[in-house]
């Protein structure tokens, strides 16, 4: 697999994270809870995500 393809699945990936913790967000009510839910989805996908490098994969 190329670089670029693991980048594009990556930037794919995020965004997709990005629209749910959106969709989420429009569903809670208070606003001190959605940003605790935000931050710890910002934690949960810092953790989860391979840091991207610039070496490279071969």
């Amino acid at each position: 697999m190329y670089n670029h393809d693991v980048y594009y699945r990556q930037a794919i990936e995020r965004t997709e994270s990005i629209r749910k913790e959106l969709a989420i967000e429009r569903l809670l009510p208070r606003k001190s809870l959605r940003s605790k839910l935000a931050l710890s989805l910002h934690r949960l996908a810092d953790r989860l995500e391979p840091k991207c490098s610039a070496e490279p994969l071969y």
